[in-house]
């Protein structure tokens, strides 16, 4: 069996992307029971009226944020990871360290920002694999 060899730092940069859009989506949808608001096309809008007055979102509601709390913890080692490998460079970066730089924090982004970034990442690491 053949095994992939991947720099570590690469790996952890490829989870830390994954993980991040993980946390973006948890987070976004818990927000979004929270609040109420329908955000899709598959539910009419008394079905979601239904949904919202029903007991079942507090639970669904109270599963997100216990998975987005595990997540996060996740994430959060990742990003001293990935910062402890960035603070190793001296001067200035290799470009496709800057995109991973302008992610690597606890805040939310831009969808648009963050699938180019994501879709970079993949494609380097796809590179790597062949």
């Amino acid at each position: 069996m053949d095994k992939l060899s991947i720099p570590l730092h690469k790996a952890e940069i490829f989870i830390l992307v994954l993980s991040k859009w993980q946390c973006m989506i948890t987070y976004k949808s818990y927000i979004r029971l929270k609040e109420g608001k329908i955000n899709s096309k598959a539910f009419t809008e008394d079905q979601y009226k239904l949904f919202i007055n029903n007991s079942i979102r507090d639970k669904i509601m109270e599963k997100f944020k216990n998975d987005f709390t595990v997540m996060k913890m996740f994430f959060d080692e990742l990003v001293k990871k990935v910062e402890t490998y960035l603070a190793k460079y001296e001067g200035e970066l290799p470009e496709q360290l800057k995109r991973i730089k302008k992610i690597c924090n606890q805040s939310l982004c831009p969808k648009e920002l963050f699938a180019q970034i994501y879709n970079e990442t993949v494609d380097e690491l796809s590179e790597v694999c062949k």
